[in-house]
């Protein structure tokens, strides 16, 4: 699991989140999101921490937290706020062609280097791109 601090739970701010995550990925597939608001985290006892994100969105990659001191019992409790979350409609599934428009739109926009995605979601982009 990949966790990324977002400031909301709305459609962009979220979009940014699966952007990180597509653009790092070996190819564009269709895409689960769960969130949740940081207190529970703290609330459930579990700690994060600010660590680089793994993704060509340079603009996103401070977004990311590491959970940390991960024991069975705190694996459990994000185990728990997951399903919590997606129980409770915090939860945004993205089809492969709505996560594919995502990261063409980014690498339109300057977001993205085409050259520094993965050689399939790169000749992917780079087909749709034309």
């Amino acid at each position: 699991m990949s966790f990324w601090r977002c400031a909301s739970s709305e459609g962009g701010a979220l979009n940014d989140v699966v952007l990180a995550l597509a653009t790092a990925g070996d190819r564009i597939d269709r895409m689960d999101i769960a969130f949740f608001d940081e207190g529970h985290v703290a609330t459930a006892g579990v700690s994060i921490a600010p660590s680089p994100g793994e993704t060509p969105v340079v603009s996103l990659r401070d977004r990311h937290v590491d959970v940390v001191k991960l024991d069975l019992t705190r694996l459990g409790q994000v185990a728990q706020m997951v399903a919590t979350a997606v129980r409770g409609g915090g939860h945004l599934r993205l089809t492969k062609k709505r996560v594919t428009e995502l990261v063409v739109n980014a690498v339109q926009e300057g977001r993205v280097d085409v050259g520094a995605l993965k050689d399939s979601v790169r000749d992917e982009v780079t087909r749709l791109l034309g």
